[in-house]
């Protein structure tokens, strides 16, 4: 072959030809093409059989053997497994257990065990490995809140034997062991060890079929995934998600994270951190594992770690072995999600039906049982089921189960199912939720929401502040967490984001530039996105800050602390608001000159007409700014600092929908029974739009002078206030009834309860000038914090005497912690609403709609989930 004598070139340069020859080691510098190998002399020779691929997967061992270091010869050492925790559960046990990894070395696991049916035989097992996160194996263990990352319980739940294993110096809680005192060259060669033992104790195990045992794993976990099974051809089926790509495209082709002690570092001392330079490749890694079914899980927004190119560069090499060499093409799996680093549900439930196929064949998952009570094979229009023709749901347990489609992209989502009293505050909602124009942020983006309530409300809680944050400007949920960025005025601060990680704890995520203020936040194509300025504090009444650097610029989020320059907007200094319309992104500015810009990719923006209006110190037509920035019924509205009016944008230019009363700012948005309702200054009020030109006063909050963040949670609209950072909810007609005072700063003459967002089944609210930030609940409610991907989705929602559950494509993807939810009784005079509800209609479609009046089991949704109603 042509490649031969460049080959022979690349292996004298890169590798020292010793260490190769002593592992037998050849270098490979064509990783793209993998259908030949290197015979004893050195001479390519093409791949024509198994035999002949063995030996250049043997290659690809013995070359991950110079980057990891040697895989230590099998010792004769007893596993010695000691439990000393078992919790009983529904539909398995979990064991906390340890065990002998190698002299001196015990490893914790959760051992999760399916309580077996009479004949049901052996089981298969799964070796699931977690991301790198400090929860370790608690995460994929389904004992963190997590649900998406559950994975091993949801095995479990299936019906496999799991052993979730923490991984060194990474997952410290418990496994202290320090792979490099035991002489390890590398902490993923020992990881590698320690997952073969797991292997060893499930194969011990006498309910487990030993020739039926797969490795799972997420980020961390998926790599490891891969190496395990490179290494034991005892592993017969594996599924990686978010763990790999080539590493010239790693954070592109900056591989120092590969380098750390917590991975591999001769990728630094030996090949200084040169992608050209490590012996081996993720496309080779891939192609050993054939004829061995993988499942790949390779998201298209996982950028920079795992940028998808890189994922299908893997796939483009590795599938002519699978299909040429083995005939084994439909072993080789790759999904790619429209996501982040994630594992959504429909995924998982893949990868779920993947292994099935391969580790269980001939098993199926069993049917409903029982039919349901209520059953709509199609809601393409809202509908209303007067109360006493509608299932009567009391204090019971009841499931609801449907595919929904909602693709609309000038349009909100809203209620899928609501039975729900606005006067007693009684009934649930199953809903889509987004809550866009939360003063300047896109708080919430297509969360499937599950609430129940029957007039119950909790205590507002102290979240604690941001770093040093004045406020937090915008909340955000992202990829199932709450963002918060933050406006940090000093000399030498600026404005940074943080990710919320439980009351008082807030992890810095980086200040995307040199300016005061993140100003808002929102998530597009998957990815977070910030705008930044200089926010001028006497528009709070207080001192101005001495940080002068302008903002303006666009950002998105790269993980870690970094963010990536999405571009300057033009004469901006501050980035007011920023919304998704019809699949793009748009912004406006927060000061004068008014700008509204539309995002075209990279740092690319487009300059978009602004509405104008009287000057009312002049009387001549002036621009006008849009801030605050919403989604409803095929339009952009955006409220304004400049004269009190309400605009409209039908995707090229705008209309004037009126000034609400005399006020001269209209400053946040939300929707509630699928009327847009917007927030004001100076009266305090709020009206409800009825048309252009026609607004309903519906109250003034208290005594305040402003509106600030507002939305609907639950089936109550609330909203905050300036100037003593009140929180109201609303009563109806025009009554708000105040809830409670969130910031207590003395001295000052505004407070602000500046914006919220929804997370976790609470209401986060930002406070000025204290920086905090609280959260409350109206009744209880389970969410998934994952915008649900475009097409058609089976969801379901189960109200058990105990617990809220949602799943998606037939996989749990939240719950609620335990409560007494037998107690909440959801009779009351409301009709039940299908493709409507207090959160507005769906604007989508419903199919094969069922309420039953009983829990459905996790095999029952996995089963109604496998069979899609035809069109």
């Amino acid at each position: 072959m042509k490649l031969v004598p460049h080959l022979v070139a690349a292996w004298l340069l890169f590798v020292p030809p010793s260490a190769a020859q002593e592992r037998g080691a050849p270098w490979y510098a064509d990783r793209a093409n993998l259908l030949f190998y290197q015979d004893v002399q050195g001479r390519s020779q093409p791949v024509k059989n198994a035999a002949d691929w063995a030996r250049r997967a043997a290659h690809t061992r013995a070359n991950m053997e110079l980057v990891m270091g040697a895989l230590p010869a099998p010792k004769d050492v007893p596993l010695d497994p000691r439990t000393d925790k078992t919790v009983r559960l529904r539909h398995y046990t979990r064991e906390h257990v340890t065990f002998v990894a190698e002299p001196g070395d015990r490893v914790p696991a959760w051992l999760l065990v399916p309580h077996r049916a009479a004949g049901d035989g052996r089981l298969p097992a799964m070796v699931c490995l977690p991301g790198s996160s400090a929860p370790g194996k608690d995460r994929p263990a389904g004992l963190t809140d997590d649900a998406g990352m559950a994975y091993a319980h949801e095995l479990a739940e299936r019906g496999y034997v799991c052993l979730v294993m923490d991984y060194p110096l990474l997952h410290t809680t418990e496994y202290t062991t320090d792979p490099y005192k035991l002489g390890y060259a590398s902490a993923t060669m020992k990881g590698v060890v320690n997952h073969r033992r797991g292997v060893d104790l499930l194969r011990s195990l006498p309910f487990v079929d030993g020739e039926a045992v797969g490795v799972i794993g997420h980020s961390l976990g998926g790599h490891n995934a891969l190496f395990l099974a490179a290494f034991d051809a005892r592993v017969k089926a594996v599924v990686s998600s978010c763990g790999f790509n080539v590493f010239a495209k790693h954070n592109r082709g900056d591989v120092r994270a590969w380098s750390s002690r917590y991975y591999m570092p001769r990728i630094k001392t030996a090949y200084g951190d040169d992608p050209a330079k490590i012996p081996f490749d993720f496309t080779e890694v891939l192609a050993a594992l054939a004829p061995r079914p993988v499942f790949v899980n390779a998201p298209l927004h996982d950028a920079p770690d795992f940028e998808v190119s890189g994922v299908r560069d893997c796939f483009k090499a590795a599938i002519p072995v699978y299909r040429e060499v083995f005939k084994a093409a439909d072993n080789l799996v790759a999904r790619h999600p429209d996501a982040g680093h994630s594992f959504p549900a429909a995924e998982r439930q893949a990868a779920y039906a993947f292994l099935d196929r391969h580790l269980r064949p001939g098993v199926a998952p069993k049917a409903p049982a029982a039919g349901p009570v209520a059953r709509w094979p199609v809601v393409d229009k809202p509908c209303e089921v007067p109360a006493d023709q509608a299932p009567r749901l009391g204090k019971g347990d009841f499931s609801l189960s449907v595919w929904v489609t909602c693709d609309a992209a000038d349009r909100l989502p809203g209620d899928l199912v609501s039975m729900y009293d606005l006067k007693t505050r009684r009934g649930f909602h199953l809903t889509l939720k987004s809550n866009p124009g939360v003063t300047t942020s896109q708080a919430n983006w297509r969360h499937l929401q599950f609430g129940i309530d029957d007039g119950r409300a909790s205590e507002w809680t102290d979240c604690g502040r941001p770093g040093n944050a004045l406020l937090a400007f915008a909340l955000v949920v992202h990829e199932g967490s709450l963002y918060a960025s933050t406006c940090e005025p000093g000399k030498s601060e600026t404005g940074r984001v943080y990710r919320f990680a439980g009351p008082g704890h807030w992890i810095a995520c980086g200040a995307p530039d040199g300016s005061n203020t993140v100003t808002t936040l929102a998530v597009h194509d998957g990815a977070l996105y910030a705008g930044t300025g200089k926010y001028r504090l006497a528009g709070s009444a207080l001192p101005e800050s001495e940080n002068l650097t302008l903002g303006g610029r666009v950002f998105r989020y790269g993980g870690g602390t970094r963010w990536i320059d999405c571009g300057q907007l033009p004469d901006t200094e501050a980035v007011g608001g920023l919304v998704v319309f019809r699949g793009k992104l748009y912004a406006s500015s927060l000061y004068k000159p008014a700008g509204f810009f539309r995002y075209e990719g990279e740092t690319r923006w487009t300059r978009l007409p602004v509405p104008d209006g009287p000057d009312p110190a002049g009387g001549k037509t002036v621009p006008k700014r849009v801030v605050s920035l919403t989604v409803h019924d095929g339009y952009v509205y955006a409220g304004s600092y400049d004269g009190g009016h309400v605009y409209r944008f039908d995707g090229e230019k705008w209309a004037d929908c009126g000034r609400l009363g005399e006020n001269t700012q209209t400053y946040s948005f939300a929707r509630h029974e699928g009327a847009l309702h917007v927030g004001t200054w100076r009266s305090g009020r709020v009206y409800r739009f009825e048309g252009v030109n026609r607004w309903t006063d519906v109250g003034r909050l208290g005594e305040e002078l402003e509106v600030m963040g507002m939305l609907a949670h639950n089936g109550r609209l609330i909203a905050g206030t300036l100037p003593l950072a009140e929180v109201y909810s609303y009563e109806g007609k025009d009554g708000w009834k105040r809830m409670t005072r969130l910031d207590h700063t003395p001295d000052v003459a505004y407070r602000r309860a500046w914006t919220m967002a929804e997370h976790d089944g609470q209401v986060f609210c930002s406070t000025l000038p204290s920086g905090k930030v609280f959260a409350f609940s109206a009744g209880r409610q389970a969410s998934w914090g994952h915008p649900l991907p475009p097409g058609r989705h089976h969801v379901a929602a189960v109200k058990s005497a105990s617990r809220l559950r949602l799943y998606v494509d037939g996989a749990l993807v939240a719950q609620t912690p335990p409560f007494e939810a037998d107690g909440y009784d959801l009779d009351s005079a409301a009709p039940l609403r299908l493709g409507t509800g207090t959160n507005g209609p769906l604007n989508g479609r419903l199919d094969d709609l069922r309420v039953w009046g009983r829990t459905l089991s996790p095999g029952e949704i996995r089963a109604l989930a496998a069979e899609p109603p035809k069109p």
